[in-house]
């Protein structure tokens, strides 16, 4: 029986000051041994690990103006995080400013009790009866500038956890302090997934991880795809983006899609069968391709796919799989716009927002430089970390080449709302919500969240600290998201080799389950059980996807209503229709062109 996490957030792997992308390694031959297909974890079974808090305070760096306010800052990020831990609200609430602006997660709040109310509803892992977490945080790598009344700290925190298995994950946490009679109260934090870094402690290669390289969507064939909207919408809402041939709805970082021409004759329909297949990101088909052929020795030949390029194969199961390399394209020389909603503010910060917001739309790179301060810390989490004038003109440079863009910016207008600024002694903070909405190419539209210190300068501002976040869409739906999706193998440990000698990182086991973190779902691969298990059918797209949901109750009559069926497939479920599994309800069913998809509903999150 597999099981699922539902997904905190993950990542994609940087440098600071260099490109973000860093695909597996495959200047050595690949490990061709099968994976074990279950592994002891010390950290699972050993419950005293869980809720502990390590501080690497020696690894202190920055400046302030004196070790006091440095060891109280300290001690407030310690305070805050084993408070966390702990789910105790009084003490954090003690920690924040009464005008608290919070992002984690994709999503913001704003004021305290908003705030409070969200920490308070925060996964801390699963949590067996008697435990508050089990998780482990690490807290290194960390920056302060601390000045009279005004101090701002940047550091990770290196994340493990597992009640049934291991996994380890890693947050990059931004936050502004300002100073209320003697104590240092937190009134921005900004905290993100999407980063590693190097300095952190790494757990072992054999510890799965969230630190994933890859993003995928996952695709069903459909029949009838007027049909197949028609039943899907009401789960996900309205596709994002619908053609002739293909819908495609957003799920977090991935998209799940109706295609009514798959691209590869191989790709069919058998009713009531899982028909799905994977289309994965990577930053290189060529070196993908060499991988492959290490392993399955196949004649591979690239083949353009919608302006992009794409590999199509099988693995060792005869699962389908398409890997895709994106190709960013020029287009028009038109300048992208920017459109204020519901934004009326003529001050000056929302002036200088939106000159910096403009220029960086604009890719113009000299402007924003000039606006500035000479050691100013920009951190995009699409990107890295950059500090200091030519690690930003670098960041900058490498981020604008991965967007659809002509000579006078990206091939996008952005919308901006809820515009926040509070003037902090001779600093403003601001922050802005985002939505890039690129042109020749939806797919590539998303939303960030941008914070921005300001410095008065001789009555000008100069910009000290960027902090551009991926913010979630929020649909609300009985879909959240796309939790995971299954291939069913006929050799666990050794297809799992496969994957793992391409995705670079070791999956997470459950019974008879592989799963590898991608950003934001999990690749899952499923062994045979017996004669009768769950089984791919060779040179086909065999996968299925199961959909978050936020009851299954509600889900469970929508399907009835819509003339689904419940079947029970050994290897994927017990019971038909709604299935009570270990902390979540599953319903597996069959949509209406003859698709096996899976929805469930976590419980102890």
């Amino acid at each position: 029986m597999m099981a699922a996490i539902i997904i905190i957030g993950l990542l994609i792997f940087y440098n600071k000051g260099t490109e973000n992308s860093q695909p597996p390694d495959f200047s050595n031959p690949p490990n061709d041994s099968p994976l074990r297909v279950q592994m002891g974890s010390k950290y699972v079974t050993d419950k005293s690990l869980w809720g502990n808090l390590i501080f690497n305070k020696e690894r202190v760096s920055g400046n302030y103006q004196n070790t006091d306010d440095k060891d109280q800052i300290l001690e407030t990020i310690e305070t805050y995080h084993r408070s966390w831990l702990d789910g105790n609200n009084q003490k954090i609430k003690k920690l924040l400013d009464d005008g608290i602006v919070r992002f984690r997660s994709a999503t913001s709040t704003y004021g305290l009790l908003s705030t409070l109310e969200r920490i308070n509803n925060e996964s801390r892992g699963e949590r067996p009866s008697g435990h508050l977490s089990s998780m482990q945080l690490e807290i290194d790598d960390i920056y302060i500038n601390s000045e009279e009344n005004f101090a701002i700290a940047l550091y990770a925190v290196g994340i493990r956890g597992g009640a049934r298995w291991e996994y380890s994950d890693l947050a990059t946490i931004f936050q502004v302090f300002q100073k209320d009679s003697d104590q240092w109260k937190i009134i921005s934090h900004i905290e993100s997934f999407k980063l590693d870094n190097d300095i952190v402690n790494k757990p072992p290669e054999s510890v799965p991880n969230r630190r994933a390289p890859f993003t995928f969507d996952f695709v069903y064939p459909v029949k009838d795809l007027k049909r197949a909207i028609e039943f899907y919408a009401p789960l996900l809402g309205t596709p994002e983006i619908i053609t002739a041939t293909k819908a495609s709805f957003r799920v977090r970082d991935s998209y799940f899609e109706l295609d009514s021409q798959p691209i590869d004759k191989r790709i069919r329909i058998i009713d009531g069968d899982a028909n799905g297949y994977a289309t994965i990101n990577v930053d290189s088909l060529d070196k993908i391709k060499k991988q492959i052929n290490k392993s399955l020795n196949v004649d591979l030949k690239i083949i353009p796919c919608n302006g992009n390029q794409c590999l199509i194969t099988e693995d060792l199961s005869g699962n389908i799989t398409i890997w895709r390399e994106r190709n960013p394209i020029t287009t028009s020389q038109s300048i992208p716009k920017i459109l204020e909603l519901k934004i009326k503010d003529s001050s000056r910060i929302y002036s200088k927002s939106y000159e910096a917001l403009a220029a960086w739309a604009e890719n113009n790179g000299s402007k924003l430089m000039q606006m500035q301060t000479s050691d100013a810390l920009w951190i995009d989490d699409a990107y890295g970390i950059a500090k200091g004038s030519e690690e930003i003109k670098h960041a900058l440079i490498s981020r604008w080449k991965l967007f659809d863009r002509g000579s006078n910016g990206i091939d996008a207008n952005l919308k901006i709302k809820n515009f926040e600024s509070i003037k902090l002694s001779n600093h403003f903070l601001s922050y802005l919500e985002i939505s890039v909405e690129m042109k020749t190419n939806p797919k590539g539209s998303y939303d960030f969240f941008l914070m921005q210190i300001w410095n008065e300068d001789n009555e000008d501002l100069k910009l000290q600290s960027t902090f551009i976040a991926e913010k979630r869409r929020l649909k609300n739906m009985p879909v959240n998201s796309m939790d995971y999706t299954a291939y069913p193998v006929n050799d666990l440990g050794k297809d799992g080799r496969y994957y793992k000698n391409i995705f670079g990182s070791e999956p997470y086991r459950d019974d008879n389950w592989f799963g590898f973190w991608s950003t934001t779902s999990v690749f899952g691969l499923v062994g045979p059980l017996s004669k009768d298990s769950w089984q791919p059918v060779p040179h086909k797209g065999n996968g299925y996807a199961d959909l978050s949901i936020r009851s299954a109750d509600e889900v469970y009559e929508y399907l009835k209503s819509k003339g689904s069926v419940f079947p029970v497939v050994e290897g994927i479920g017990d019971t038909s229709g709604i299935d009570p599994q270990p902390g979540y309800n599953q319903i597996l069913a069959v949509d209406s062109e003859g698709n096996l998809i899976n929805f469930s509903q976590y419980l102890e999150y």
